[in-house]
């Protein structure tokens, strides 16, 4: 449960601080990577999500992976979307 709390943080963090600042026309997509065989978007070795395009108004699943030690994925975390 620690785990999955200190994942959403770390999550919520590089969304809010990677969207700040930014208007639409200017933010950037998150390149591919593969990890494992698996083809993810986010930055290797730290975060990678699976699952189809983000799609505004529209539900969807995405799995999300985190990487990092213990003191890295430490605390809480949350995720808070916009636009």
């Amino acid at each position: 449960m620690k785990f999955f709390c200190t994942s959403i943080l770390i999550v919520g963090l590089l969304i809010l601080f990677g969207c700040s600042n930014t208007s639409e026309k200017d933010a950037e997509i998150s390149p591919k990577f593969v990890s494992e065989g698996i083809e993810m978007q986010g930055i290797e070795g730290k975060i990678g999500i699976l699952g189809p395009d983000f799609v505004a108004n529209q539900a969807n699943k995405h799995m999300w992976h985190l990487w990092g030690s213990k003191t890295d994925l430490a605390g809480e975390f949350k995720v808070d979307a916009m636009n």
